[in-house]
């Protein structure tokens, strides 16, 4: 199994409830929209994204292609608002974003999963991975790559009997 299944199975182990995935459908992105804001100032949102697009493109070249309009997209908006609104409000915004987004993963987990979160666990592979496997669950949903990630979801169920 390659680095992409083994980061899969790590991330899907602590997302299995539905409702809790959707969560993390709406809440990751909008995270990761907001510390984009933070890093606005010094040109560090184009870096932070530089890295994620690397990095998904050396563990699985597949979804690291497929990634790249996806961390484009995140990227732009996060420009457009802030040129928009300007730094005072861009941050406040990216403030209330940040709080609200923790706090609805934690209780997501807490009330759908039933378990503390993945990034207790690794918190870089939880950081890491997050944007990406959402990306792919948003995909699933509508339609691609089911037979690849069930395939890796089964092998996941086999090792835990």
């Amino acid at each position: 199994m390659g680095a992409f299944e083994d980061h899969y199975r790590f991330y899907h182990e602590f997302h299995q409830e539905r409702r809790n995935q959707i969560v993390h459908m709406l809440f990751v992105p909008l995270i990761l929209w907001s510390v984009l804001i933070f890093l606005r100032e010094w040109s560090l949102d184009l870096v932070l994204m530089v890295t994620y697009a690397v990095y998904y493109l050396i563990i699985d070249m597949k979804f690291g292609i497929l990634s790249l309009p996806y961390l484009s997209f995140l990227l732009v908006l996060e420009r457009l608002f802030y040129n928009y609104v300007g730094q005072s409000i861009a941050i406040r915004v990216a403030l209330f974003c940040q709080v609200v987004s923790w706090l609805a993963q934690f209780a997501a987990h807490e009330f759908f999963e039933g378990r503390r979160p993945a990034l207790l666990s690794s918190l870089a592979q939880a950081l890491g991975m997050a944007p990406l496997f959402v990306y792919i669950e948003i995909l699933m949903l509508l339609g691609l790559f089911k037979d690849k990630m069930q395939g890796i979801q089964e092998m996941q169920a086999e090792t835990k009997r």
